[in-house]
C-alpha cells in the first residue's frame, strides 16, 4: 500500500488530495512514531521537506546515523 505521511500546515492539502493512504501528523514526533511502528525491511521511503522542517533528522534515522528522534 502507498502512503503519504505529512506534517506542516500546507502539507494538509497534499494529504487531502492523496486519498485513503494520506495521513497528516500534528508534529514530526507523531510521524516518527508511525514510522517506528510501520516500516519494514521492504519499505521504500521518499522524504521531502524544507530545511526548516528539519526532515534530515528523519533521513538520518532511516539510514542508521541517528535514532528516529534525531538524538545522538
Amino acid at each position: 500500500m502507498k502512503h503519504l505521511l505529512a506534517t506542516g500546515d500546507i502539507a494538509r492539502f497534499a494529504v487531502d488530495s492523496f486519498g485513503s493512504g494520506g495521513q497528516f501528523f500534528e508534529d514530526r514526533e507523531k510521524l516518527i512514531q508511525w514510522l517506528e511502528s510501520n516500516l519494514t525491511e521492504d519499505s521504500v521511503v521518499l522524504v521531502k521537506g524544507s530545511r526548516s522542517m528539519r526532515m534530515e533528522q528523519i533521513v538520518n534515522a532511516l539510514t542508521g546515523q541517528h535514532d528516529l528522534r534525531g538524538e545522538h
